[in-house]
């Protein structure tokens, strides 16, 4: 998964669309904000929430062991 920021100058779109279609398309979210300032930040953490679910990964939960 890739997030982009749509007005990120320090790694431009272009940067991000190049490795979404070298990895075949990979899923890819793009947010309207740039590496200094993340505008709706929530709905990029809720795709990448999605996104490690959808991968076998589950939140640790604070207060349970580990392991």
């Amino acid at each position: 998964m890739i997030v982009g920021g749509l007005g990120d100058r320090l790694a431009p779109p272009e940067q991000s669309r190049l490795p979404c279609e070298h990895w075949e398309r990979c899923r890819l979210h793009w947010f309207p904000g740039s590496h200094v300032l993340h505008v709706e930040r929530g709905n990029y953490f809720k795709e990448m929430l999605e996104f490690m679910r959808a991968a076998g990964f589950q939140p640790r939960v604070e207060g349970t062991p580990s392991g």
